[in-house]
């Protein structure tokens, strides 16, 4: 008990702590200069950028939500959706899944998908009033105009990408 280990905890701890010196300055970095933030990430080829990227993979979603929440209450609630119905709802949901995905990565196929997703959801919205489906009105007006919006923002980043 003469302190021995305790000298050695101590000079181990004292090793662990040390900072290494800075480097030192250089012309290119005077001292005290502080550290330029990394560049931002450049648009690669066949890339979306983030504007058209965000637009698309939030804006189709939300399109899709209003759309939804515009339609009126139908006009036989009892009528069971044909299997061409549920066929083409998969391929709608699954177009927006993948172009939201691609555009949360900034493919280009965001752009793709946001225009195929634009195309399926302009048929139903064609079809619901012609089947009957639903009193046409007001609403499917508003829920034109957001489609088309969408989709001609979806064509425009289609073209923007191709650039």
């Amino acid at each position: 008990m003469n302190g021995q280990r305790a000298r050695l905890a101590t000079r181990r701890f004292d090793r662990a702590t040390t900072i290494p010196p800075a480097a030192p300055p250089t012309p290119e970095r005077p001292r005290g200069a502080v550290e330029e933030p990394p560049e931002p990430r450049t648009q690669q080829p066949g890339e979306l950028s983030a504007r058209w990227a965000g637009v698309i993979g939030i804006g189709w979603p939300l399109a899709i939500i209003v759309a939804m929440a515009l339609e009126p209450e139908p006009a036989d609630p009892a009528a069971a959706p044909s299997v061409l119905v549920e066929l083409a709802s998969l391929a709608l949901f699954l177009t927006l899944v993948g172009t939201a995905i691609a555009a949360g990565v900034r493919h280009r196929a965001a752009a793709v998908g946001g225009v195929v997703t634009g195309l399926l959801t302009a048929a139903f919205s064609i079809t619901c009033p012609a089947s009957g489906h639903h009193v046409i009105g007001l609403w499917w007006f508003a829920q034109m105009g957001i489609v088309t919006a969408m989709l001609a923002v979806s064509a425009a980043a289609l073209v923007h990408a191709r650039r």
